[in-house]
């Protein structure tokens, strides 16, 4: 246990260590200084309170002690505490990163005339560690081409999303869109936490192996479930609420959506002229040479974005400190928006973001303290760096998200901002520049696709083995794994 002592005027400040990267501060303040503060108290009272019989200023003390002297001893050990905590923090430069809350031993503890008064605080506190050398670490840079039948295969994706919705009774086959009133149960409670009289559910892809999210949540099964169903079927789905999920209420909780289907539609894609027409293009060869480039700069965007996550990876295994436990709690929220501002920054189509989004859900514990660790490691590598965050590059990444979106760039900065997701978008671009600053001076290997989406699946298999639900979005298309159709949208 690390222990050291400083006197703060007369205030006597001890600072131990509390768990991990979690600090307890003990302030002692003497009698004389608790009996300054009272006595300053009184006079303010004095001169702004008026007492029948007497004009303001004149009331007698003990008039004024035997009425308000209960509230102001309480109002005075309120700003003893608040005073002295800020003034330990500045004089050992502790750079605090959650609430203080004062230990359980000191919560009823008053002051008294005549006595010091010694009250203790923890909080957490961002973790001490050593920065790793960073210069000339080895990515692997995977390495593919854009080719006919990954354009055919986007133009049949863009076919479904802007496709004609014609309306069905059933069976359900996959893309299809069942309107359904819900009602989510959690561990057998007789009250709904969550209905919703026209809520979307999708027949999973064939490609996604039946998996889909039903509010946010990863359902292994429900392509089983659905397919082959019809409008007015009652149907039941049961799934476990991930360990990680932002609501703690959820974490581990057996959830259950009763789903009654309403209405149901099938969407019949665009060909390739219908296509090329409704994206005022004219001709298949503009729809085709469009379509190539949207895929190129995607395919930048996947292989930077590869790249990072290896920086990231070092950066992890390079140093290890402990992490603040409450603030491990509350990362994998966290998480979540950090996930959600990537992808779309990355263009993945928004019908998809959510789909991923419950992926990530489902992580492991162990994933959510790595994210958490490089937080600490990035924002110490920002800040020796000199890094940080312009407002032309905070507007200019949410034009790029709002032209994903098909929307105009101060409607989307107005929701970013009503929802307090604008610092996370900033914390988002300061971590892809610290990235982009190490990948500067890294060593490339060029690997081709094919050989990197091997790796991928090995470790994604590797991790699934102790934790399921990993994401697999950080493989990158190649000739023998080209991108997907996306889920149809009206």
């Amino acid at each position: 246990m690390s222990t050291s002592a400083a006197t703060v005027e007369s205030n006597q400040v001890k600072i131990e260590d509390a768990g991990p990267a979690r600090k307890k501060i003990t302030v002692t303040v003497s009698a004389a200084a608790v009996q300054q503060r009272l006595e300053a108290g009184f006079g303010s009272l004095r001169n702004e309170t008026s007492l029948p019989g007497f004009r303001k200023g004149r009331a007698p003390r003990e008039l004024l002690q035997r009425r308000f002297g209960d509230a102001l001893l309480k109002e005075t050990r309120d700003q003893i505490v608040s005073q002295a905590y800020g003034q330990a923090l500045e004089d050992n430069k502790l750079q605090t990163v959650g609430n203080p809350e004062l230990s359980p031993e000191s919560i009823n503890v008053g002051i008294e005339v005549g006595k010091p008064f010694i009250f203790s605080i923890e909080v957490e506190v961002a973790p001490e560690f050593t920065l790793p050398n960073t210069d000339g670490i080895e990515v692997k840079r995977p390495i593919f081409e854009i080719k006919d039948e990954h354009v055919d295969l986007e133009i049949r994706r863009q076919g479904y999303r802007f496709g004609n919705a014609t309306r069905i009774t059933g069976p359900f086959q996959a893309l299809d869109r069942m309107l359904c009133e819900v009602k989510a149960f959690k561990n057998d409670e007789a009250e709904p936490f969550f209905t919703n009289d026209r809520f979307m559910v999708v027949v999973p892809d064939l490609a996604d192996d039946g998996k889909g999210q039903l509010l946010g949540l990863l359902v292994e099964e429900l392509g089983q479930l659905v397919t082959g169903k019809k409008v007015g079927d009652a149907i039941t789905v049961k799934t476990t609420g991930p360990a990680q999920h932002e609501r703690e209420d959820l974490r581990g909780a057996k959830i259950r959506f009763e789903l009654v289907v309403k209405d149901a539609d099938r969407i019949a894609p665009l060909n390739e002229q219908g296509l090329a027409e409704k994206l005022s293009l004219d001709t298949i060869d503009n729809l085709k040479g469009q379509v190539r480039l949207a895929l190129e700069r995607q395919r930048d965007s996947e292989q930077k974005s590869a790249e990072r996550e290896q920086v990231y990876a070092y950066l992890s295994q390079a140093v290890d400190f402990p992490l603040p436990e409450k603030m491990s709690r509350a990362q994998s929220t966290r998480n979540v928006e950090m996930a959600r501002m990537d992808l779309l920054q990355r263009g993945v189509d928004p019908d998809d973001v959510e789909n991923k989004l419950a992926e990530i859900r489902g992580e492991s514990d162990a994933n959510t303290r790595r994210r958490l660790k490089l937080f600490f490691i990035l924002a110490r590598l920002a800040q020796e760096m000199k890094i940080d965050v312009t407002e032309a590059e905070l507007n200019s990444r949410i034009a790029g998200i709002a032209m994903q979106r098909g929307t105009r760039p101060d409607q989307l900065r107005n929701e970013i901002d009503r929802a307090g997701k604008l610092s996370e978008l900033a914390h988002s671009i300061c971590e892809h520049k610290t990235a982009d600053r190490i990948l500067e001076k890294a060593k490339f290997i060029d690997v081709p696709a094919e050989q990197w989406n091997e790796q991928q699946d090995k470790e994604i298999a590797a991790r699934r083995s102790s934790s399921k639900g990993e994401s697999k979005s950080k493989s990158v298309a190649s000739d023998d794994k080209p991108a997907k159709p996306s889920k149809a949208k009206k």
